[in-house]
């Protein structure tokens, strides 16, 4: 994919912020299932006495948000002028703040 850009930056193509932010989508994905998989377990490690209905509402509303947040940066990168790295890593560094938080107060 780096040998495309370049080819299409040296040919004077106009519009490849679309294929740098696939480039950097596609490493930072791996990064982010850590990051919601350490959300998720810090969210479920707590033991309620009412079930764990909130617990689940809590864990999929923030996978929805990250992924309403990574698409609202994604098209900031391609349309505005918003850097393609900055665009596909925000979300993530985010969640990667809240997630050690997360963990700092899960139960022990």
């Amino acid at each position: 994919m780096k040998e495309y850009i370049d080819y299409m930056y040296k040919s004077g193509q106009p519009d490849i912020e679309f294929y740098e932010v696939e480039r950097y989508r596609r490493t930072s994905s791996c990064f982010s299932i850590y990051i919601l998989t350490l959300i998720g377990v810090s969210v479920a490690s707590r033991k309620v006495r009412g079930g764990l209905g909130w617990h689940i509402v809590l864990g999929i509303g923030l996978s929805a948000l990250y992924e309403v947040i990574m698409k609202f940066t994604i098209t900031f990168s391609t349309n505005a002028s918003l850097p393609p790295v900055l665009g596909v890593w925000i979300p993530n560094v985010l969640y990667a703040c809240l997630a050690f938080y997360l963990i700092k107060k899960a139960p022990k």
